[in-house]
C-alpha cells in the first residue's frame, strides 16, 4: 500500500511554496529598513491642506426642440425593458 504524500510534498506545492515565503519575507524585509528621514515619528504634524470644491463647468444647454414633426412623432418609440417591449413589427 502506498502511504498517501501529504499535499505540501508534492513539488510544485513544495516550490510555490517556499518561492512565496521567499519573496514575502525579502519583501517585508525591505520594506521594514528605515527610510531616510523616518527614523523617528514625525513629531511636528504638517497641517492637512484642505481640498478645493471642483469649480463646476458652465453648462451650455442646447436649445430644445419644441416642435416635433410628424415623421418624428411617428418614428418614435418609448425605450422599455426587452420584458415589457411589444413584439418588433417589420
Amino acid at each position: 500500500m502506498k502511504k498517501k504524500e501529504s499535499y505540501f510534498q508534492k513539488p510544485l506545492i513544495r516550490i510555490l511554496t517556499l518561492g512565496f515565503a521567499i519573496v514575502a519575507s525579502s519583501l517585508y524585509v525591505l520594506d521594514s529598513k528605515e527610510k531616510p528621514g523616518r527614523s523617528q515619528k514625525q513629531e511636528k504634524s504638517q497641517p492637512k491642506k484642505k481640498p478645493k470644491p471642483a469649480k463646476e463647468p458652465i453648462r451650455q444647454n442646447p436649445k430644445k426642440q419644441t416642435e416635433v414633426s410628424p415623421e418624428q412623432s411617428e418614428n418614435f418609440r418609448p425605450i422599455m425593458p426587452s420584458s415589457k417591449a411589444p413584439p418588433f413589427e417589420h
